[in-house]
């Protein structure tokens, strides 16, 4: 019987060519060395003591050769020390190069990209497109990855897709709202790092999965949780998996490429209001309204608690080990999940004005957005501007103010820097404490490093 040949896909072969490149530098320079170690102590004094013969070699012309030199034991021994400390001293070298070049390729992985300092450069605020098309507040916006489109989720129960470079909108499903119903509202979007699935949650305590290549309604309708979803984050990964928050207190993952629940975590004592994931790896950020911050551990199924003084409405990873969060009394903290208490802390980042530019005060903070793996922090609110901050170790730099006027419910900045964009309302996204007559419901983009290109 002939034996199956195996297939290329049968096995999964790794890309091993920095492993070869180690192993034919400083592993076959390690092993000459042993061969040269050995070799100094395997010397023969009876075979090196023994005179050579002495040969008069010639050429064609007769022209001799002077013979070789003699080398005893104990100068051929020293010969060969020597020979094996020169090459110590340069495989110490090549290891030393080495290790170098894997701190500096660590170090650049966790390093900042330098964004904020350009911003503050700009001679002007820029000047925000504004795109209407909500009768009610928008609450959320979630753009995909290549930056091309952005969605908005209203209190009206419609969902929009925008066009980010000409505002051309289109809806999603069917049926609008134009009262605030419990039961359509719209609080949370996001959207999969491959642009396939839109998520959505709201007051219906429904999550609704959408193909945005065929968006006339929901491909997938998921009821577990038991009260308004207020927080949805895909994973930063090739696989299509989702985080939901809700007002039931619990945090949970969905698999979306195969339509499915996974867990639920539970922690948090009230609703939580704010949920985000990490980078590239399996934790996940929420902020509830009772002051606190939780980071989790998915894997480990752990969780790490982090207290602020005040309900939390938005809560954002910069990198994988640093957040940021904005809570109702006024604070813009930055966080490290290695410490308990915050880096840095801006009291009244958005101050309230009397319409005389003197601080009275400050507004809660209703939305933050971070450019991953960046300086640069936005946090907005309903003072009439979204307000960008440089982090730099463990200070917060105002650098940028933009007008808007509404209340900031929602905010990203693009992964490229390039602009951010904004769900703003005439009323908040968790209640109607107050509404601003004067503002908009819809999408703001506000262009960013664009204006340097």
């Amino acid at each position: 019987m002939t034996k199956r040949q195996p297939k290329n896909d049968d096995f999964f072969v790794p890309d091993n060519r920095f492993d070869k490149k180690l192993k034919t530098g400083s592993e076959a320079a390690i092993d000459d060395l042993e061969k040269t170690k050995y070799d100094i102590f395997d010397i023969d004094e009876d075979s090196s003591n023994k005179k050579k013969k002495k040969s008069d070699l010639s050429d064609e012309e007769g022209d001799r050769v002077e013979p070789e030199v003699e080398e005893t034991a104990d100068e051929k021994r020293l010969r060969l020390a020597k020979e094996y400390l020169n090459k110590i001293q340069e495989l110490s070298s090549d290891t030393a190069e080495i290790n170098k070049n894997l701190r500096n390729l660590e170090k650049g992985a966790r390093s900042d990209r330098v964004i904020a300092d350009k911003l503050f450069a700009l001679s002007a605020p820029p000047q925000p497109s504004i795109y209407r098309g909500h009768k009610l507040a928008a609450t959320s916006v979630a753009l995909s990855r290549d930056e091309s489109t952005a969605y908005t989720g209203s209190k009206d129960g419609t969902i929009l897709q925008w066009d980010v470079e000409t505002g051309k909108k289109i809806r999603l499903g069917e049926g609008t709202s134009t009262k605030t119903d419990r039961n359509k509202q719209v609080l949370a979007l996001s959207v999969s790092q491959d642009g396939r699935f839109l998520a959505s949650g709201g007051t219906d305590s429904q999550l609704h999965i959408w193909d945005t290549r065929n968006p006339k309604s929901p491909i997938k309708t998921f009821t577990d949780h038991r009260k308004p979803i207020n927080g949805l984050s895909f994973m930063k990964l090739r696989e299509n998996l989702l985080f939901s928050g809700s007002d039931d207190r619990t945090l949970k993952l969905w698999n979306i490429d195969e339509m499915t629940y996974v867990d639920t975590f539970y922690g948090h004592q009230s609703e939580i209001t704010s949920v985000d994931a990490a980078f590239g790896a399996q934790y996940a950020l929420t902020g509830g309204s009772d002051f606190s911050c939780r980071y989790w551990k998915v894997l480990d199924e752990t969780q790490l608690l982090f207290r602020s003084n005040a309900s939390i409405d938005s809560a954002r990873f910069l990198s994988n080990d640093v957040f940021v969060s904005g809570s109702q009394d006024g604070q813009l903290s930055v966080w490290r999940t290695t410490k308990k208490v915050p880096i840095v802390t801006v009291e009244a980042a958005h101050p309230r004005t009397d319409g005389r530019g003197n601080g009275s005060g400050a507004q809660w903070i209703t939305s933050v957005a971070t450019c991953p793996k960046s300086d640069l922090i936005a946090s907005g609110s309903s003072d009439d501007y979204i307000r960008f901050w440089k982090f730099h170790r463990k200070s917060l730099t105002p650098i940028l103010t933009v007008p808007m006027r509404g209340v900031v419910n929602d905010l990203v900045i693009a992964e490229s820097g390039r602009f951010a964009v904004a769900a703003v309302g005439k009323e908040p996204r968790l209640g109607r404490w107050y509404t601003m007559p004067d503002g908009f419901n819809g999408l703001a983009v506000v262009p960013l490093l664009s204006l340097l290109d």
